[in-house]
């Protein structure tokens, strides 16, 4: 999807946005190199002696809701859908006029089509009160707002206000709390419940000797 995105990213980001590109190609050179394997395999933590101390990140959410309102999306809003994909979280994309919605369902053709499901990757049209619904009474577990800071903020508001009434709690996502642009690992991470272990490497205070046997 991204190979077909870099293709047609003059027509998608009609304008000047050389620099996004030059971005956008550095995140693909980033997961072929090493991002598509981060959320695989353990990294260690703080250095404890007598303790191997690591981190897993092969636990995602489920699902992110992306409320979109720009005529083309911002740049962090769109490694937030990058970063969840890579991680197997479902996306769904509440489109609230119609250029959102088609820059959002051409950028969802561009991954249908190298073989995304549409299941995991989907966009609609929504109304301001069906989406209040989903919003409150959908089991989601982030909404990332891809809107100005003012709407931003209405929307945080509107589920900070209807907490009680909410199915769950949900983490809501903006391009103004992301992380810097060039900072590709948060994006993944954001994605991702990471659980840290710490496993005890000393019995009576010496050393196990993990993976040696004694006669």
């Amino acid at each position: 999807g991204l190979d077909v995105l870099v293709h047609n990213f003059e027509y998608l980001f009609q304008g000047i946005y050389s620099e996004n590109k030059k971005l956008l190609l550095e995140f693909r050179r980033w997961l072929r190199s090493d991002g598509a394997e981060l959320c695989q395999r353990d990294e260690n933590n703080v250095t404890i002696p007598g303790q191997l101390s690591f981190d897993r990140h092969n636990l995602s959410y489920e699902r992110l809701l992306v409320v979109a309102h720009e005529e083309r999306a911002y740049f962090a809003s769109l490694l937030y859908v990058f970063g969840a994909l890579v991680n197997g979280v479902g996306v769904t994309v509440a489109c609230r006029n119609e250029s959102a919605f088609h820059f959002w369902t051409t950028l969802n053709r561009y991954f249908v089509t190298q073989g995304i499901s549409k299941e995991n990757f989907n966009v609609w049209f929504s109304s301001e009160a069906h989406l209040k619904k989903v919003l409150l009474f959908s089991h989601l577990d982030m909404v990332l707002v891809d809107a100005n800071l003012e709407r931003v903020l209405d929307y945080k508001n509107y589920l900070s206000a209807n907490d009680l009434y909410a199915r769950n709690f949900k983490s809501v996502l903006s391009p103004f709390d992301a992380p810097a642009i060039g900072q590709f690992r948060s994006f993944l991470l954001s994605f991702v419940k990471v659980r840290s272990f710490a496993i005890n490497t000393m019995r009576h205070g010496a050393p196990l000797e993990l993976g040696q046997s004694h006669d």
